[in-house]
């Protein structure tokens, strides 16, 4: 794609020198293609599917066309509009490449069904790659090269949460306005506020910035940027309030709180808030380690499920909040004893009969022999808040989750 060198020179290499990032359109959109762009992404964000699906009157809400085109000539021109690229990684591999914005469009009753080309939808859904690494689902939704240059100065210089120095000369150059706004009021209403306020809206950074002016004539030479990562800043935050919640519990605090933020960037917040109080409940052993698995394989919501597999008949199911642990356990009790199979209910009442002193005499081991199932049934279920019971007959599944649904769940075997 020597096109691109062609036409853009070695600016991009001399500015950005650390990844050497290119993006642009091979045409400029139109404001009516801005708005279908627009949408586009926004449709790709929130449902996180390869297409979508327009009325003729939603299209002619959004867009206005003059007397001399229609929709399917809108539709016909937007198809050639591309997206050129090229991005150095590692600093040894090069790849440059191109796609389209859609790839077809079909009406059907007056309805347009648009479906997006691969790449680009790669470019804004939910999957991790190579486009993402390299910021192009940021840097497409900005309106122009000038906020796409400002973004991947402060991206690729390494001053997230810090601060540079840098002349007003160097600026222009990158913004690519060399020979434009020579007065700073000019400059700063048109190219430095809007760009700053646009980066603020469409990524996680925060610019403020301070003049720096030659002291004996006032005259501003350059500016002072203070960026803020407003997504990393977040991270921290919640990451450190996650973790007052598990400190006296864990022995390793640096290997869980980086666990903890890679998680919420990855998973959300609510993932993880879910899966340390999970692991606060049911872990066994060293707390460290049931973390780390209840983080990476979601225990909160597939450890039962996998428990529970088996080749079994499931007589009952059960899904409750309990407001504590003695609910859980009368429930249990209820729901034994009112069994329509024999041997649950004789569980039940040995149960609850001997409920008020096992608990006083079980480390002496007077009643465990009387009891067989106890130790699997009652003691386990107090010392980690789930409990697995198995005999000839019957296979039964208990786990207490304090604020979420609680589950109990019985097999027959024959």
């Amino acid at each position: 794609m020597n096109f691109l060198k062609k036409e853009f020179g070695n600016f991009m290499k001399k500015i950005f020198d650390k990844e050497d990032i290119f993006i642009s359109f091979n045409k400029k959109l139109s404001s009516n293609e801005n708005i279908i762009f627009k949408r586009i992404v926004k449709h790709i964000l929130l449902n996180n599917t390869p297409y979508m699906e327009l009325s003729e009157n939603e299209l002619n809400k959004l867009i206005k066309l003059d007397q001399n085109n229609n929709l399917k000539n809108f539709f016909e021109n937007f198809m050639k509009k591309k997206i050129l690229y090229s991005y150095n990684k590692l600093d040894y591999i090069k790849y440059e490449g191109m796609f389209y914005i859609i790839s077809s469009y079909r009406i059907i009753n007056q309805k347009y069904y648009i479906t997006f080309s691969e790449d680009f939808y790669k470019v804004f859904n939910k999957e991790s790659n190579d486009f993402k690494v390299y910021k192009f689902n940021l840097l497409l939704q900005f309106n122009d090269s000038t906020s796409r240059n400002f973004f991947m100065m402060l991206t690729q210089k390494n001053i997230l949460n810090n601060f540079i120095d840098i002349s007003l000369t160097e600026l222009k150059k990158i913004l690519e306005i060399e020979k434009n706004y020579s007065r700073f009021y000019d400059f700063e209403k048109y190219i430095l506020l809007p760009v700053i306020k646009e980066i603020k809206d469409i990524s996680n950074i925060e610019i403020e910035y301070e003049k720096i002016k030659i002291s004996n004539n006032r005259k501003i030479i350059g500016l002072r940027l203070y960026v803020k990562d407003r997504l990393n800043m977040q991270l921290d935050t919640q990451a450190e309030k996650l973790m007052e919640d598990i400190e006296s519990l864990i022995s390793n605090r640096h290997g869980a709180y980086e666990l903890i933020r890679k998680y919420i960037q990855t998973k959300g917040l609510d993932y993880v808030k879910k899966n340390i109080y999970y692991s606060k409940l049911h872990y066994s052993g060293k707390f460290d380690t049931f973390l780390v698995e209840s983080i990476k394989y979601d225990y909160f919501n597939k450890r039962f499920k996998e428990k529970i597999q088996n080749k079994y008949n499931l007589i009952f199911s059960y899904e409750k909040k309990f407001k504590n642990l003695k609910n859980l356990k009368e429930s249990i009790f209820e729901i034994l004893q009112n069994s329509r199979f024999l041997h649950l209910s004789n569980i039940a009442s040995i149960l609850e009969d001997t409920f008020g002193i096992i608990d006083d005499r079980y480390q002496t081991g007077l009643l465990k022999e009387f009891v067989p199932f106890y130790n699997e049934f009652t003691h386990n279920l107090d010392k980690s808040n789930e409990c697995r019971y198995e005999d000839d007959v019957f296979l039964i599944f208990i786990e207490f989750n304090g604020v979420y649904d609680s589950y109990i769940y019985i097999y027959k075997k024959y």
